[in-house]
């Protein structure tokens, strides 16, 4: 009892598509372009973050940088004082040591 339908195939396509006005063109264009724009802008977007991510690592960088240079300097500091301090101490002793000498 089932029933056969014809199904013409060149008209079924025909009728999918829709008729190519002004309109439809106007609509494809503006939505082409909406894309590109918004792509472009997506495109950008990214570019931008990808840049500012560069500048927060060559950033991070150098603040490891700057701490590792700002450690060396108090290293430093610490061993010129050291240092200092022993040179003190010498000429402290050298000058007792010549005040004992004058006394003999």
């Amino acid at each position: 009892m089932g029933s056969c339908m014809y199904i013409n195939v060149e008209q079924d396509k025909q009728q999918q598509l829709p008729p190519v006005t002004l309109s439809n063109l106007a609509i494809n264009k503006f939505r082409t372009s909406f894309y590109e724009s918004f792509c472009l802008s997506i495109f950008q977007l990214s570019s931008q973050t990808q840049q500012q991510s560069a500048n927060f690592q060559q950033m991070s960088r150098n603040q490891v940088f700057k701490s590792n240079i700002d450690d060396y300097v108090e290293e430093a500091s610490q061993e010129i004082s050291n240092e200092y301090l022993k040179c003190e101490v010498l000429i402290t002793e050298n000058n007792n040591m010549s005040k004992e000498g004058l006394e003999y």
